[in-house]
């Protein structure tokens, strides 16, 4: 009988994960595409495919290890020279329960029997079973530090993402940082480059903390252990490897920012204020990435928020939660409160932004610059609506003098009100008399004005009413009065 658990080189415990790893470890050794011709190699590579069959199978390595166990207990029999093992069926009267009794009595000696024959097996060895069972508990407890120093690098993987995702978006933010803020753009950048540096630190600490037998390799049982051990070998000289190209890739950055420095020109750092709005947006949607994941991002507001900016935020949570009791919402609730009394103590509110990495001047500095911007982008927005209006004026003018009621009595309606334009009621009264001719009611209206007020021609009462009189019969009974 073929003994699976040797052709495959695993042991008898040993877990589907063990055996599909070992048995991708030999396929890939045996394969015929890499051993063409080779007729032996197709034959255990024919014995390792029928291995795993049955021993993946749950059902099939039931029966397998049954009757592997009855052929390895005939042996032990056979080359002791002790019996058979003799058992006769109960008869049909015995009860069930008695039945069950002797086959259980049956089963625990022949498992007796079966131990007893393989501890005689080592004797005759020369092997110590104490020390097989040592060496057992060796191998698990070396496999639970492997799978636990995989786990801590893995998650110290992650955060090492992490934290390259946050230096990202600072970066973002120092391309928008103007020396007239005050604020020294080598001074962000060296609180980034310190961060990573730390970071990088951290996971050296965690790499050489790791038990010496992970990198130096103690001696193992099976080839498939030897085989974990170098595979977690090569996974740590991995990460020792981006460690170095991280420290490579830092002291760029720090070269980059220092050039930086000496290239910055802030009188032409936006050529135009469309670069400026542009610039701007970018630079909100990074502090909104910077904010996410500390307390700020609980209140839903910046980094360098106001004290106001804070308590508004935080009353608007607290109205929109405060009558769901929802699990979901309570903790949001209660992470927005959390965030609050944080921000509501002065010093614990200084604190926590130290340890988020900003200063009380960097700060500052951000709300000055974000001052400043509001007022050029607001300065920006009038001139558009300015030069906006002058284009339609134009239009609204060119329909004017080519006939168009409308148009003519709307140009009226600018000078007469004087809200962009300056009052020239004369101008006024004469569009008002061109739409006048058209017959247009709100125009007769607004002449009726002009008559009764005198506001660009004599002042006529009869005549504004008779005006007053007609634009009614047209259908126009005045402006409406607002509300």
């Amino acid at each position: 009988m073929k003994n699976y658990y040797r052709i495959l080189q695993v042991r008898q415990n040993a877990t589907d994960d063990e055996i599909k790893r070992q048995f991708r470890v030999l396929a890939k050794k045996y394969h015929p595409d890499r051993n063409a011709g080779n007729a032996e190699a197709a034959e255990i590579f024919k014995d390792l495919d029928e291995a795993y069959n049955v021993l993946t199978d749950p059902a099939s390595r039931k029966l397998f290890d049954s009757a592997f166990r009855l052929e390895e207990a005939e042996r032990s029999r056979i080359k002791h020279g002790r019996a058979a093992p003799s058992f006769v069926a109960p008869t049909p009267s015995i009860g069930v329960a008695m039945q069950n009794l002797l086959v259980l009595g049956f089963n625990d000696g022949y498992d007796a029997g079966y131990d007893s024959a393989v501890n005689e097996d080592y004797a005759a060895a020369g092997i110590d079973t104490d020390e097989v069972e040592a060496l057992r508990r060796e191998c698990e407890r070396l496999s639970s530090e492997l799978a636990a120093a995989k786990s801590a690098v893995t998650s110290a993987e992650k955060r090492a993402k992490q934290e390259a995702e946050r230096v990202a978006v600072l970066q973002e933010k120092i391309d928008w940082i103007k020396s007239a803020t005050k604020v020294d753009v080598g001074k962000v950048s060296d609180s980034v480059s310190t961060k990573a540096a730390d970071l990088v630190t951290q996971i050296k600490k965690l790499l050489s903390s790791h038990p010496e037998s992970l990198r130096s390799g103690a001696p193992a049982l099976s080839i498939a252990q030897q085989d974990r051990r170098k595979e977690i070998r090569e996974f740590l000289l991995n990460v020792e490897s981006r460690v170095e190209l991280a420290e490579k890739e830092l002291a760029k950055m720090k070269a980059a920012e220092d050039q930086k420095r000496k290239l910055v020109d802030p009188d032409s750092y936006f050529k135009t204020m469309d670069e400026l709005a542009e610039a701007w947006a970018k630079k909100v949607q990074a502090d909104k990435k910077l904010a996410r994941p500390t307390k700020y991002g609980e209140l839903g507001v910046l980094i360098w928020a106001t004290d106001e900016e804070i308590a508004e935020a935080f009353a608007r949570i607290e109205k929109r939660y405060a009558n769901d009791s929802s699990e979901q919402c309570m903790q949001k609730l209660a992470r927005a409160r959390d965030a609050f009394e944080t921000f509501s103590d002065p010093q614990a509110h200084a604190a926590y932004n130290l340890s988020i990495g900003y200063t009380t001047d960097m700060i500052l500095a951000e709300r000055r610059l974000i001052a400043e911007n509001e007022r050029r982008i607001e300065e920006h927005r009038k001139k558009l609506e300015e030069r906006a209006f002058w284009a339609q004026f134009d239009v609204l003018y060119d329909q004017a003098l080519r006939g168009d009621p409308e148009a003519q009595n709307a140009l009226g309606e600018m000078y007469f009100n004087g809200t962009v334009l300056e009052h020239d009621y004369d101008r006024a009264y004469y569009w008002f008399r061109e739409a006048f001719e058209s017959h247009f009611p709100a125009a007769v209206y607004n002449l009726g004005v002009c008559y009764r007020d005198g506001l660009g021609t004599y002042k006529n009462e009869s005549l504004a009413q008779s005006l007053f009189l007609q634009a009614s019969i047209l259908g126009y009974t005045g402006p409406k009065k607002k509300k």
